[in-house]
């Protein structure tokens, strides 16, 4: 994971978190389709799935996820999935990745991020995520316990344990 994908990723949670006020924020949540690198979960219990790109090959190699493009229908049905989907990408990607998620699947959004450490902001929705299915999501415990495995983590690798 770059340095870049790594600051995205602080800033969507403080931001989702703080500003937005959701219940809970995590990231690398396994979903039925792989690792959610960002998942929201709001107040009203709607979960959105954050895939965070910074390259267009990266965000190309999106294609040879067959399940993304082809098989949403089956998944959105299986109680299981996000409410809504974003790609975020940095600025320079924009234009691109608009192009790219039109075509893959017209419900998912587009995040801007902008790398300014002075403004307030650093995100812009370019497109907004439809809603994929309006059910509710059983991601709480799985949420809760990634953030309870980072949480020891982090804390192990601040305060080691002397053997």
């Amino acid at each position: 994971m770059t340095n870049l994908t790594n600051q995205i990723k602080a800033s969507l949670l403080s931001y989702y978190k703080w500003h937005k006020g959701a219940k809970l924020v995590a990231t690398e949540v396994p979903t039925n389709h792989g690792i959610g690198d960002v998942l929201i979960m709001t107040k009203s219990l709607m979960v959105y799935e954050i895939e965070i790109k910074i390259s267009v090959s990266d965000l190309k190699n999106e294609l040879k996820k067959v399940y993304r493009n082809k098989a949403w229908e089956q998944w959105k049905l299986s109680n299981n999935e996000p409410n809504k989907y974003y790609f975020c990408v940095p600025s320079k990607m924009i234009n691109e990745t608009v192009d790219f998620v039109t075509k893959l699947n017209n419900k998912y959004g587009v995040i801007e991020y902008t790398a300014n450490p002075y403004l307030k902001r650093r995100f812009k929705i370019v497109k907004k995520a439809q809603y994929l299915n309006k059910l509710y999501n059983n991601y709480e415990d799985k949420m809760i316990q990634r953030i309870n495995n980072d949480l020891c983590k982090r804390y192990n690798l601040l305060y080691p344990i002397n053997k």
